[in-house]
C-alpha cells in the first residue's frame, strides 16, 4: 500500500515518486532499459541512425488503451512533442526536437 494522497494519474503531471510507482503498473513505455540495454515495450522495433540522433520506431499493432481504442503513432507523437510543456520533463526534453510520422 501507499500512504499518500495521489494528485494525478496523468503520466505527464504525476511527479511524486509514489504516483510514478502506480503509473509504472498501469502504463507501458515505448522502450524500457533492461540490464543496460533498451528493449521494445510498445515498440515492436526501433533503430537509431548511425550517429544516434534519429530513432525510427515501429509500434506494436496489438496495443489498446484501457477504453479499447487502438494506440496510434499520433498518440506517441503527441506525448513526445509535448514533453517540454511539463516542468517535470522539461529538462529531459532538451535532447528531443520533434516527431515525424512516416506511416
Amino acid at each position: 500500500g501507499i500512504v499518500l494522497s495521489v494528485d494525478s494519474f496523468e503520466p505527464m503531471t504525476a511527479i511524486q515518486r509514489e504516483e510514478q510507482y502506480i503509473l509504472a503498473n498501469v502504463f507501458d513505455t515505448l522502450l524500457e532499459l533492461k540490464d543496460g540495454e533498451y528493449v521494445g515495450e510498445l515498440a515492436e522495433t526501433f533503430e537509431p541512425n548511425e550517429d544516434g540522433t534519429v530513432v525510427t520506431v515501429k509500434l506494436r499493432e496489438d496495443v489498446t488503451f484501457h477504453n479499447g481504442e487502438k494506440l496510434t503513432t499520433k498518440d506517441i507523437a503527441y506525448t513526445y512533442d509535448h514533453m517540454k510543456d511539463y516542468s517535470f520533463y522539461a529538462n529531459d526534453a532538451t535532447y528531443y526536437d520533434h516527431t515525424e510520422i512516416i506511416d
